[in-house]
């Protein structure tokens, strides 16, 4: 049998462009997904066959170009530098084909075999754009195939060209004729420079050149490391940028941009017609013009807010009611069933402690549904990238990188993948901050003791009160930003630059599947962390053996009486409150189960009014917004930041959610 060829190919492009979706589709099933070496960021390699060969599929993070500043910027751009792959397929954005060309560009420069998938060419229909992909495959030189990766559109043509390019192994020839006078001589005088330094052959001198005048100097500092006339290398070489810049009265930076950028400009404007029909693009700027307005965007995206925990309730109440039916009578079916054939202990584990702890969490799983399926919409549909846009005004007013709101609107999620997302952030101090505040904002987990409590002590006006919870939490995390970026972490801020992509019809397999798959990620929680967190809190509440269960006088009992005179001034003195509290530090959803597995013997609901009013109530949740969180979401900030900066998190979280919790409380005693 013969061997098949094994070649590597990586997969390049811009943010948010496809490049997943294009990845999975290559390789299907066949991934690993591990950290690149030294640091945290994600990396994604597969395996694919085509035809008679064998491929090794790298999927990179996101880049605009081979000048970078993130994490994760610099881990694609040291890989494309510093690797040879076989092929690089650049997934390119049709509707924004000019700016996302440019990395094509370099990689060309850099003389990279580069293959372009054209990607949303269903899109470029429906907006009345045609592309010449034949015109500007002649013309840059390269392959250009389109595809639609998310309706697996040009999928197979598109392996069918990655196979014909591996087989014909042809070289890249690039004229740069875009680098007109005075640029073009700068980069002669530097490529003469350069061409007698040791390890200067390992690159193309054009492009080295090219990136020295940009000021990307990582690589000319390496190869002059131990080179014994550096001072004068780097007199030569600054005179020349110096005089160019002089010439042409701009910055070295800009020119080189603006050189690239011309030259894309005229090739995607010959090759692309616009048909005259009213198109996507043109519905995207007139609901802009409302959904992104200076003075009706945060209202609006907070009206939105409201109006999705608002249907959140709605419609998850119809099958909240169904599960809790079943819940109970699971409980009677046992009860009846096991009476007498099991012992005690064994049947209040499986009452008061399974189905009493996890079956309360589970019994709000429509709800969560419903507002994942909401969100996975408004993803999907464009607008929420329209949400971090209105919200960027706010965080610039309070010192805050408008881009940090990114990840921080992540947390509504979960806050782990919300911290690991704020690799993005170019400034080290951004990022910091960005970490520290993001346990604010309001994740899934806590949603269950939201829905609890709104549901028994606001009913009518749970969505209000939900809502409520997610403005404290931003506002409470901006706060502390900005008290962190005028105490901790000086540093001006830049300005958010982000793309609004169009707005699209979401696709129903689409936001259901996400949908499905954060839910069962949420049952998957509720079967082990919450299973084995109540499963402790049963046992303190069944023992010592002989007390009523879920009594003060049970182990549980005593632990919350210890704790309880620390919360009295935040209105929840009660021993229930204070066990919930405690466990709920491992896991929010715990607090739930908690409260479900000591009240299992009577109605929930009726145990939380035993304990609670309306205001201790909002004191509660308020305060299991604020404080410490997770454990999962400490270990993440202790791989990201550091140890120091994880048990600060801890502590300045807790001390927050009890200031707040006491002033609401204490204000309200005293209005009420």
């Amino acid at each position: 049998m013969i061997e098949k060829e094994k070649y590597m190919i990586t997969i390049a492009g811009n943010p948010n462009v496809g490049k997943t979706t294009l990845f999975n589709a290559l390789t299907g099933s066949n991934q690993k997904v591990g950290n690149w070496s030294g640091v945290t960021v994600e990396r994604k390699e597969g395996t694919a066959k085509i035809k008679d060969i064998n491929l090794k599929v790298v999927d990179l993070p996101g880049i605009y170009g081979l000048n970078a500043y993130s994490q994760d910027e610099i881990i694609a751009r040291n890989f494309l530098i510093e690797n040879d792959p076989d092929l690089v397929v650049v997934i390119v954005d049709g509707t924004n084909l000019e700016r996302n060309l440019y990395l094509v560009l370099e990689l060309i420069e850099l003389k990279k075999r580069v293959l372009v998938a054209l990607n949303m060419i269903d899109e470029l229909e429906e907006n009345g754009i045609s592309i010449d992909t034949k015109g500007l495959s002649r013309e840059m030189g390269i392959d250009i195939v389109p595809i639609s990766a998310s309706k697996k559109i040009g999928i197979e043509n598109l392996k069918s060209v990655i196979y014909d390019d591996l087989k014909a192994k042809k070289t890249i020839d690039i004229d740069y004729k875009y680098f007109k006078s005075p640029l073009k001589e700068t980069i002669d005088e530097i490529e003469i420079i350069l061409s007698g330094l040791p390890g200067s052959e390992k690159y193309p001198l054009k492009w080295l050149a090219a990136k020295i005048i940009e000021r990307e100097d990582d690589i000319l500092n390496q190869l002059l490391e131990n080179y014994s006339s550096k001072d004068e290398i780097l007199e030569k070489i600054n005179t020349s940028i110096h005089n160019l810049e002089k010439k042409l009265n701009e910055e070295s930076t800009v020119i080189i941009a603006d050189s690239r950028y011309g030259y894309l400009h005229g090739i995607v404007k010959e090759f692309t017609k616009y048909h005259y029909t009213l198109n996507r693009r043109d519905l995207t700027d007139k609901l802009d013009a409302v959904f992104t307005n200076r003075w009706l965007g945060i209202p609006i995206f907070f009206v939105i807010l409201l109006l999705t925990f608002q249907l959140t309730f709605f419609v998850g109440d119809i099958f909240v009611g169904l599960l809790e039916g079943f819940v109970n009578y699971l409980s009677n079916f046992i009860t009846i069933g096991l009476s007498g054939k099991v012992s005690e202990v064994v049947l209040s584990f499986l009452t008061n402690g399974v189905i009493g702890g996890v079956g309360t969490v589970i019994t709000f799983l429509p709800n969560i549904f419903m507002l994942f399926l909401i969100i996975a919409i408004l993803e999907s549909s464009g607008y929420m990238s329209r949400g971090a846009f209105v919200m960027d005004r706010i965080m610039h007013k309070m010192g805050l990188h408008g881009k940090s709101f990114i990840p921080m609107f992540m947390g509504f999620g979960c806050t782990v993948p919300a911290i690991m997302a704020t690799r993005t952030l170019n400034s080290r101090k951004d990022r910091f901050i960005t970490v520290l505040i993001t346990p604010f904002m309001s994740c899934s987990a806590r949603l269950p003791i939201y829905i609890l409590f709104a549901s028994v002590f606001f009913p009518g006006h749970q969505g209000l009160i939900i809502v409520s919870m997610y403005i404290i939490g931003i506002v409470v995390a901006i706060l502390m930003g900005k008290l962190f970026k005028s105490t901790l972490f000086k540093e001006e801020t830049a300005p958010l630059v982000m793309e609004l992509p169009p707005y699209r019809l979401p696709s129903i397999k689409y936001i259901f599947k996400d949908a499905f798959d954060n839910s069962w990620h949420f049952l998957k929680r509720a079967g082990t962390i919450i299973f084995i967190g109540v499963i402790i809190i049963w046992c303190l509440a069944f023992l010592p053996a002989g007390v009523e269960y879920g009594s003060e006088m049970s182990v549980a009992g005593h632990i919350g009486k210890f704790i309880a005179p620390v919360f009295s001034p935040l209105g929840f003195g009660n021993w229930q409150s204070s066990v919930a509290l405690l466990f709920g530090a491992s896991a929010k959803e715990i607090v739930v189960g908690t409260l479900g597995t000591l009240f299992a013997n009577g109605s929930m609901n009726e145990g939380l009014k035993s304990i609670f009013d309306p205001l201790s109530a909002f004191s509660f949740i308020v305060f299991t917004l604020l404080y410490v969180p997770c454990f999962g979401s400490l270990i993440t900030i202790k791989k990201e930041i550091g140890l120091k900066w994880s048990l600060f998190t801890a502590f300045y979280t807790t001390a927050i959610a009890y200031i707040v919790s006491m002033i609401i409380y204490q204000i309200g005693s005293l209005i009420l």
